[in-house]
């Protein structure tokens, strides 16, 4: 029981999420690999869990990976597991700040799609209301070529930076229209406008704000606060939801300073990967 709860607290600080699946997994069938690296000063913890179609791994260490014999009986352990055919989605979620184990995981096979924090509002209390003056609607179909163009000015500047596609948005309008129906229908969609042009939106998954975006041309101006504001009371007092959790890439610096300043804290640092096999 001991070691599982060092195992849980080390996986945990990917993010709650991991420690939640791999503790939910634990003597069932569905926990593949179980390995915990004993160490005063660097013990160390692997999991690989089976989940719906997928096979999700989790790497943390205390401080980094260092030990070359560890690092061999990691690979043993995933070298089995490599997708051939028609096997599942392989992931695997490193803690962040990890840097020897990211490239280690990288080494074999697996690609970087993010590197990041998840951060929590850690007040019990939404911020004060703050003036928009905008008009606020929830998603139409029909103001979908408003969303696209939005979320593509919004995260064209972080997308260049990381190397990601730019204007994805745009480019698969089918996908992301599907994506806003389905958060709509949960009530998870928020617009914001100002003379018929979209200028902010924020959409909730859950506990998490998923996005938040405004217009380049209406930043710098206190409307990113207002909406975060109006976000926050959303989620707390209308929703009722227990916190406020968002996740934000460990580039965007900006981003991550604008959420500290609103009082949102580190609760995990993760580098997410997937197989790639190259």
């Amino acid at each position: 029981m001991i070691e599982k709860e060092k195992i849980l607290g080390l996986i945990g600080k990917i993010y709650p999420e991991a420690r939640v699946f791999v503790g939910a997994a634990y003597n069932t069938p569905a926990l593949k690999v179980c390995r915990y690296f004993p160490s005063k000063k660097n013990e160390g913890a692997f999991c690989l869990v089976e989940g719906s179609g997928f096979l999700a791994g989790y790497l943390a260490f205390r401080q980094d990976l260092r030990v070359p014999s560890v690092a061999a009986a990691i690979q043993a352990e995933i070298i089995p597991y490599y997708p051939t055919g028609d096997s599942p989605e392989f992931c695997m979620n490193v803690y962040g700040r990890n840097p020897r184990a990211i490239r280690f995981i990288q080494e074999l096979g697996f690609h970087l799609d993010m590197h990041g924090f998840k951060l929590k509002y850690s007040r019990h209390h939404p911020p004060g209301s703050h003036p928009i003056n905008l008009n606020e609607k929830s998603y139409h179909d029909a103001d979908l070529a408003h969303y696209t163009r939005l979320f593509d000015r919004g995260y064209e500047e972080i997308s260049r930076a990381n190397g990601w596609p730019v204007g994805w948005y745009s480019r698969c309008p089918d996908a992301f229209g599907h994506r806003l129906r389905r958060l709509h229908n949960q009530g998870g969609v928020r617009s914001f406008w100002r003379d018929g042009t979209l200028v902010a939106a924020y959409l909730i998954q859950g506990i998490y704000i998923s996005d938040l975006v405004v217009d380049p041309d209406h930043q710098n101006r206190g409307l990113g606060s207002a909406i975060l504001a109006r976000c926050i009371h959303e989620m707390l007092v209308e929703k009722k939801l227990p916190e406020v959790r968002l996740s934000v890439a460990q580039s965007n610096s900006r981003a991550l300073r604008f959420y500290q300043r609103h009082h949102f804290v580190e609760i995990g640092s993760f580098a997410d990967h997937t197989w790639s096999g190259s």
